[in-house]
């Protein structure tokens, strides 16, 4: 019987985020504000540009808001980001 190992994701520590178009972000704040994005432009050094929505929104719909964040904020983060990114076929957790 022949063995296949698959690696479905990893984890890295947010600190180490290199923002990417295509990166999905969320936010979790407290209560009701969280958020879903997904980067659509690096505008420089410093900052991002998302299309942010509620999850079913962003996938099914057009309808979204353009927020821009600073890279600052999201690496030095406690908890309150996420990061998800597909790095060859395999998806990386930035947390």
């Amino acid at each position: 019987m022949t063995r296949v190992s698959v690696e479905f994701g990893r984890y890295k520590a947010i600190s180490e985020w290199q923002p990417e178009i295509g990166d999905t972000v969320t936010f979790n704040g407290l209560f009701w504000n969280h958020w879903y994005g997904v980067v659509t432009e690096v505008l420089d050094s410093e900052r991002v540009r998302l299309r942010v929505a509620g999850l079913p929104k962003l996938i099914c719909t057009n309808e979204y808001k353009v927020k821009d964040i600073e890279i600052r904020k999201v690496r030095s983060s406690r908890g309150a980001y996420c990061v998800m990114k597909a790095i060859g076929g395999v998806l990386h957790w930035l947390i």
